[in-house]
């Protein structure tokens, strides 16, 4: 097994393809951070905690173009066949493709923190306000939380290409899942959170939503006040704002009694990032933290566990 995983790191990290990735998520952390406020180099009125879940969702394509190019060419250049034929166990195949899919994973997750914070420290050299408006324990439990939501999707793409093969085949069945996954998420978002209810908020909140993006240092100079004390009445509303929300979903929740939906809610990945969301807001971790760790870690070993059950059987 660790040879074979040794072999496997080796393919690994001498594919292109891995580094175009890095270079390509450092250059959505960026994007995402600027974006957040406006492409106005003058505001910062973000810090880094948003844009900490904007990388998190861009990181869930990162292991998709691993999974099904990687795994995909290794089936069809006969990689996978030779293996076997060598006597190498297809369990241990399979969790080999596992672990290097998550391992790429959790290296772009933590690249872009990195790249993320570095970038966000340069954006604030002169700017007396802190990198992140959360505690650290709170950014470390999210970064846990997204990376075991991360291992999800990574077992769900390994589960298609190993059991499919086909890299076409592959490509088409897991673009469905991920486009059943994110519809699945807007309609249970809408249903816990519906457009009437944000409006309702935003209007008592942010009456003006679009001065939310006017540059901090020309409202400091039409306020008369400093950009660090715009900066903080900003995020101590955005702070009460967010609490509402918190507190309007959770009495809608507490409203629904279908079991189904409780448990689409709470396992499906999209949601999951969106309570992980609200903890970096909110500035608190729920008591359903490890009732999410958990509900991943299980999703994942089951899906390991029937993946290597169907390749057991796989004509190759």
């Amino acid at each position: 097994m660790l040879s074979l995983l040794k072999a496997e790191y080796k393919r690994l990290f001498k594919n292109v393809l891995f580094y175009v990735i890095l270079v390509l998520i450092a250059a959505v952390s960026i994007l995402n951070i600027e974006s957040l406020n406006g492409f106005d180099l003058a505001e910062f009125f973000y810090g880094a905690d948003e844009a900490f879940i904007l990388n998190t969702e861009a990181i869930f394509a990162a292991p998709t173009l691993l999974a099904v190019l990687l795994i995909g060419r290794e089936f069809s250049d006969r990689v996978i066949y030779n293996k076997v034929i060598s006597g190498v166990e297809r369990t241990h195949i399979y969790i080999a493709e596992y672990i290097i899919i998550l391992s790429a994973a959790l290296i772009y997750q933590l690249e872009s923190y990195l790249v993320l914070a570095l970038y966000c420290k340069l954006r604030l050299i002169g700017k007396a306000v802190a990198l992140f408006e959360s505690p650290i324990h709170i950014i470390v439990c999210a970064a846990v939380a997204c990376f075991f939501i991360i291992a999800v999707f990574c077992a769900v793409y390994v589960f298609i290409c190993m059991t499919i093969g086909s890299r076409v085949k592959s490509i088409v069945a897991v673009l469905l899942v991920c486009l059943l996954w994110a519809s699945a998420s807007t309609n249970i978002s809408e249903t816990v959170m519906p457009v009437s209810y944000m409006n309702s908020i935003n209007d008592e909140f942010f009456p003006n939503f679009g001065e939310i993006y006017t540059s901090a240092d020309d409202k400091a100079e039409q306020e008369e006040k400093s950009y660090e004390e715009v900066r903080k009445d900003f995020m101590e509303k955005n702070l009460q704002y967010q609490k509402k929300v918190e507190e309007m979903r959770g009495a809608v929740l507490s409203g629904i009694k279908k079991p189904v939906f409780m448990f689409l809610y709470y396992t499906t990945p999209f949601c999951q990032l969106t309570n992980v969301e609200e903890w970096l807001f909110v500035r608190e971790i729920t008591p359903n933290y490890i009732k999410y760790i958990s509900i991943d870690i299980l999703f994942s070993v089951i899906l390991c566990v029937l993946g290597i059950l169907i390749f057991k059987r796989k004509d190759l």
